[in-house]
């Protein structure tokens, strides 16, 4: 059995990939093509949660199962909030062929799935997106949804002034496109093209 890590998935996924192979595969859940099980959610001791998602995608020769835990309080620990792991079988043996660290295939998948939406939703013109998250989600959303829009502005809003403009900082120059932080979300909502929310907040971000 393959044993992928992290490291090797980031050598070997890029955004455009990912959304292709998204892509493909809400066309064949559309089709009835993709059949899954009801994610399953158990609560783990103090406030975390546990997922598992199992699926098949037949016509891509693909069977496969993905464990998550989400513990907000690893915030406080200096640890990630999700841990993820996930296991590709052989739909016709049974036979395990990889076990992957999934953090990163959920980060960029998740990603993927905004960039697929927005290819068909938002204006082909877009070119500001407000982005309300700082994390490792928000990310993501900005890289998948460069890759599909020719973005050329970028407004975060964070909870954390701080971790916001270490992430505009960072993005800016992952990007190659400016990226501020927003004084004021109303104006960052109302000048933005696309808005993505990448938060773990509990209540509304922008009305």
């Amino acid at each position: 059995m393959l044993v992928l890590t992290r490291a090797d998935l980031e050598r070997v996924l890029d955004a455009a990939g990912v959304i292709a192979a998204v892509e493909r595969a809400f066309s064949e859940a559309a089709a009835g093509r993709a059949p899954a099980l009801p994610r399953a959610v158990l609560p783990m001791a103090k406030g975390g949660v546990f997922l598992g998602m199992i699926s098949a995608l037949p016509k891509m020769h693909a069977l496969g199962a993905k464990l998550i835990t989400f513990v907000e309080a690893n915030r406080k620990r200096g640890l990630p909030t999700l841990h993820a792991s996930y296991v590709l079988s052989d739909p016709e043996t049974g036979a395990p062929l990889a076990f992957m660290e999934a953090g990163f295939l959920t980060a960029i998948r998740t990603g993927a799935a905004s960039a697929v939406a927005a290819k068909y939703l938002a204006r082909p013109d877009s070119r500001r997106v407000a982005c309300f998250g700082a994390g490792v989600q928000a990310e993501f959303q900005l890289r998948c949804l460069k890759a599909v829009l020719p973005i050329e502005s970028i407004a975060v809003v964070g909870r954390d002034p701080a971790r916001a403009q270490a992430f505009a900082e960072r993005m800016r120059s992952a990007l190659g496109v400016p990226v501020e932080v927003a004084r004021d979300r109303r104006a960052a909502v109302r000048e933005a093209d696309v808005v993505t929310c990448a938060t773990t907040s509990s209540r509304p971000v922008f009305a």
